[in-house]
């Protein structure tokens, strides 16, 4: 691609002259999508490790984390990896 730094990455974003992705939705045997099952049993109530890696490596504002994980709108799973709930 002859992306070696970041001024390479957003010109060629801005040209735009790459393939778009189609993600496919998984099928039933009827051949119809299925919905997304989410699963409550698969969080962790530790949020210290996605919280750790939001704000100190990601450099997220902490008090923006803190309000999204206290309205129950991001969360971390027990194999420590972070998600954000939508409806």
């Amino acid at each position: 691609m002859g992306i070696s730094n970041f001024k390479d990455a957003v010109n060629f974003i801005n040209q735009g002259n790459y393939e778009r992705f189609e993600y496919e939705h998984a099928k039933n045997s009827e051949g119809q999508n299925e919905p997304y099952l989410y699963n409550p049993q698969k969080e962790s109530q530790n949020f210290s490790q996605a919280y750790d890696y939001l704000v100190n490596v990601r450099k997220l504002n902490p008090q923006i984390i803190n309000y999204l994980h206290q309205e129950g709108l991001i969360k971390q799973d027990k194999k420590k990896y972070y998600f954000f709930i939508s409806s």
